[in-house]
């Protein structure tokens, strides 16, 4: 399992700002590829980035309605 599920996952059990932690990924995506000089990768790796994190958004999210329920 990817990183960026897990992190988000964790992320999306304690907090309840899920657009912030898609965003601050996006953020970082952005800086780490200027900084290695690949900004055509940025597309692409913000779009794997949105699609993990919100993977493990949605299951952090749904460990949450089971405990609730």
């Amino acid at each position: 399992i990817p990183w960026i599920i897990i992190i988000p996952f964790v992320l999306g059990l304690l907090y309840k700002e899920n657009m912030l932690i898609i965003a601050t990924a996006l953020i970082f995506n952005i800086l780490f590829n200027i900084i290695l000089q690949k900004p055509d990768y940025i597309i692409f790796a913000s779009m794997y980035i949105v699609l993990c994190a919100g993977a493990g958004l949605f299951l952090a999210d749904s460990i949450k309605n089971l405990k609730t329920n």
